[in-house]
């Protein structure tokens, strides 16, 4: 699952709280933006942990 470059960054970033998607890019700032959505796409996808934007403002979040 955090395999890859930048999931344990994504991860780590969402452990400190919710992130909308503009702070998870600055946390990663050498990833491109559609490495990242892939990335974000695949934790959301391989674990129920990473959940996508629902809110108001939208933000991911780590449960």
């Amino acid at each position: 699952m955090l395999t890859g470059k930048w999931k344990p960054l994504i991860v780590y970033s969402l452990l400190l709280g919710p992130k909308r998607y503009g702070e998870l890019k600055r946390a990663v700032a050498e990833a491109s933006d559609n490495v990242l959505v892939q990335q974000l796409k695949e934790l959301h996808r391989f674990s129920t942990e990473v959940l996508p934007p629902r809110s108001n403002p939208p933000s991911y979040r780590i449960t």
